[in-house]
């Protein structure tokens, strides 16, 4: 199902919606060089409730050095189609539609290129699949942490955590999706988030694909409202997290803003929120040192999407290390 499909100088790009080998369909937008090489291939995953429009801006930068991209929509965002109404959302399977949507692509190996929450799904899939990534980048994601995988997760019993994720989904089911008077006012919102503020040209790209007017003249968030909250019932423990980060094989680069990840998702205002901080990181410590082949860079200014708000600063550290990257002979 093609959508659209256009040349922009020398670049050929397109927005579609395709169907996997397993019936999932997954929305997806690609950029590609009029010739392209089988060596310089990205695969994008997006953060949490983002689409493939957070890449609109640094795609471009990184086609125009030779890089064949593709920017996925995770399931229930975007174009891709929602989970089942009896299914939750979680990194697990959202892994293994990452190597299902190389299998589509044709692409033997690839980049994968994640964001936030994106990062620890394409780690998972780096991990498990070694033989398909050539390189992982990873911007402004914890290290070697799926979504939702912290230690105050482990405070609670199984039990308790089942009934209060599937009484937060049911309560956000009810609910519904947010609406708003314009698409301006949803810009405005999504622009001041307070935990992750953008840029307007980053809210107005993500937002092109998560939002839908609605009859009455209204617009309203269309992402799966199951996301919303505490949603995965698959917790790891550190000992997990650690073979997964031991599993890495290819080189690694990790990008970060100046403001530290969980400083900047809530104010460390009680001990128990400041016991929890510290304990976070001494097992990152411990998840990096697992990491076989990995370059971390912080930059000197930056948000959590900071490869959106400010690509060409992101773009220039990652495509020096893309660019000397060893060569892979199964394609």
């Amino acid at each position: 199902k093609l959508q659209f499909l256009y040349f922009i100088g020398t670049m050929l790009t397109c927005d579609t919606i395709v169907t996997l080998e397993n019936g999932f369909k997954m929305g997806m937008k690609r950029w590609s060089p009029t010739t392209p090489d089988a060596q310089k291939r990205i695969l994008c995953y997006p953060g949490w409730l983002d689409n493939a429009g957070s890449f609109d801006e640094i795609a471009p930068l990184l086609c125009e050095a030779g890089f064949d991209v593709v920017a996925l929509d995770p399931p229930g965002c975007g174009k891709s189609q929602w989970m089942p109404a009896y299914c939750n959302y979680n990194d697990f399977e959202e892994a293994v539609l990452v190597k299902s949507m190389l299998d589509k692509l044709g692409w033997g190996t690839a980049i994968l290129f994640g964001h936030s929450r994106g990062g620890g799904v394409t780690l998972l899939a780096a991990a498990s699949f070694p033989e398909r990534v050539s390189a992982l980048v990873a911007v402004e994601a914890p290290p070697a942490a799926m979504s939702g995988v912290f230690p105050l997760d482990l405070s609670t019993t199984i039990t308790t955590k089942v009934r209060s994720i599937t009484a937060n989904v049911e309560r956000f089911t009810k609910k519904g999706p947010k609406k708003f008077a314009s698409f301006e006012e949803a810009v405005i919102q999504n622009q001041n988030n307070k935990i992750y503020p953008k840029t307007r040209k980053t809210a107005v790209n993500i937002l092109r694909r998560n939002t839908r007017q609605e009859s009455d003249m209204s617009w309203v968030f269309t992402p799966d409202p199951k996301q919303y909250g505490d949603r995965q019932f698959m917790k790891m423990q550190q000992t997990q997290l650690l073979e997964i980060a031991s599993s890495v094989e290819c080189p690694f680069l990790r990008v970060l803003g100046p403001l530290d990840f969980v400083k900047r998702m809530q104010p460390l205002n009680t001990e128990k929120e400041k016991s929890y901080y510290e304990l976070y990181k001494r097992n990152s410590q411990e998840r990096l040192a697992c990491l076989k082949n990995v370059t971390t860079v912080v930059l000197a200014a930056g948000g959590h999407h900071v490869h959106s708000d400010d690509a060409p600063s992101v773009s220039a550290v990652v495509v020096p290390f893309l660019s000397n990257l060893p060569v892979r002979s199964k394609l």
